[in-house]
């Protein structure tokens, strides 16, 4: 029991920060990753997330996934986990920009009657800002050419019938700075 729990630390710390598959290592910065979440979040009314992944392994931990790329040399998943987001990218590719490509969701997310289109896009839109959600785990790993980032929420956000409940709407105030600060570039 304590060997495996001790397997189990040091599979997050190592897979946590920097993961190395077929001789590639693949780091990014955690820290970033939470706080652009955090942006988001506060824009809809949403509390900051913790990065608590004690809380998330018991589900099902994100170093599982290490071990299913290692042995799929191109990063491709078969199968997604709910409450996952997941972004691949080639190599020069900066992978903080992960979150704000997830966010884009919010173009097709209907305020008013909850999410319509069942794409991917919504649903990655609306697991950053549900309202319930506390903790936030992120992995990544490399492969030949391309990479792919995981970031699992806790407390299952996208639960049918309650869109109204924890997708705020953008709060009026960063509205109204946002298109000031558009109008200040166009002059």
């Amino acid at each position: 029991m304590i060997t495996l729990f001790i397997f189990n630390i040091f599979c997050f710390f190592f897979i946590g920060f920097c993961i190395i598959v077929e001789g590639k290592s693949c780091k990014f910065n955690k820290k970033l990753i939470v706080e652009r979440h955090d942006d988001f979040r506060l824009k809809h009314n949403a509390k900051p997330l913790s990065c608590n992944l004690k809380r998330l392994h018991k589900k099902k931990p994100i170093w599982l996934f290490y071990f299913y790329i290692k042995t799929n040399s191109d990063c491709v998943l078969t199968s997604k986990q709910i409450n996952t987001n997941y972004f691949n990218f080639f190599k020069n590719t900066e992978i903080e920009s992960a979150v704000n490509r997830w966010y884009e969701g919010i173009n097709d997310y209907d305020f008013e009657l909850g999410t319509i289109r069942r794409n991917n896009n919504v649903f990655e839109f609306t697991q950053i800002v549900w309202k319930s959600v506390e903790n936030i785990g992120c992995s990544t790993a490399c492969c030949k050419t391309t990479g792919i980032l995981i970031c699992k929420y806790d407390n299952y956000p996208n639960k049918p019938g309650y869109f109204s409940d924890n997708v705020g709407a953008i709060d009026t105030i960063f509205v109204f700075n946002d298109l000031k600060a558009e109008k200040e570039r166009n002059d």
